[in-house]
């Protein structure tokens, strides 16, 4: 297990998983079974969402989600299964990449310290979003308005929230956690943010994918479907929220989570 990542691709990976689910459910069967596939996210990444690349993880994926649905079907299980079938975003594709911490190193916020960058301003990007953070609780309110103005003009930047204004998208409050950021930038159409320090500020290249954006953003809507022996056949849910899938899960398995925000899809079961 120490040396499985190296030198292995997602699909090697996505294969070895199978085999465990498969082994899993044959030598134990679980109660609940997790199993996450890979190959769909990193050829998306590489080569962007929609292409031949994109669909020939899909199809992989289909084939290993059928070895799963095989392996419950030879224990005899098939009548006290259910399958759910889910993704935590979408993807996006973008041909431009906007490195904001180019931009801290040029205004002295952010510099070379041995091997690794440090300062006072650090930032970390997640694809459509960066979040920015100011180290000195003391020095926030004197660099914030600055820093706020100078990424709103940065290429690509569709909108600078303050940690205040960024609660109502769902960013905890910077007093409740020292997770949470100053400033979350928010990239335009066919931009993605890039954690490198050095180079040009803003780099094209061929069309590739990301996630990380808005919610609002319909690309990034994710995957729902349920099936099995607790579903009910032909039910067409529309938009459902994400928070919403473990409580459905739970209510199959007759495990009660006390701290939910929302209900089960009763709709779909039995």
């Amino acid at each position: 297990m120490e040396h499985f990542g190296n030198g292995s691709t997602p699909a090697w990976r996505d294969e070895i998983w199978t085999d465990a689910a498969v082994d899993i459910l044959e030598r134990h069967t679980p109660n609940l079974l997790l199993l996450h596939l890979l190959e769909t996210d990193s050829l998306q990444h590489e080569y962007a969402p929609l292409t031949p690349a994109a669909y020939a993880a899909y199809a992989y994926a289909d084939s290993c989600i059928a070895r799963v649905v095989a392996a419950v079907q030879k224990i005899g299980a098939q009548n006290r299964t259910s399958f759910f079938l889910v993704s935590d975003h979408g993807f996006a594709s973008y041909t431009h990449t906007v490195y904001p911490n180019v931009g801290l190193v040029e205004r002295g916020m952010l510099h070379k310290d041995g091997k690794r960058y440090s300062g006072p301003v650090l930032m970390k990007t997640e694809g459509g979003a960066a979040s920015v953070y100011i180290r000195d609780a003391d020095q926030r309110a004197a660099v914030i308005p600055s820093l706020k103005t100078y990424f709103s003009s940065m290429p690509g930047v569709e909108h600078v929230y303050t940690n205040a204004e960024a609660r109502s998208i769902g960013i905890p409050s910077d007093n409740d956690t020292d997770q949470a950021p100053q400033l979350y930038l928010t990239a335009k159409n066919d931009y993605a943010f890039g954690d490198d320090a050095v180079g040009p500020l803003v780099r094209e290249h061929e069309a590739k994918g990301q996630h990380g954006y808005l919610n609002t953003d319909s690309d990034m809507q994710a995957l729902f479907v349920a099936s099995g022996a607790h579903i009910q056949q032909s039910v067409r849910l529309g938009t459902i929220s994400n928070l919403r899938v473990a409580p459905t899960i739970a209510a199959i398995l007759g495990v009660k989570l006390e701290a939910t925000a929302q209900a089960p899809l009763s709709q779909i079961l039995k």
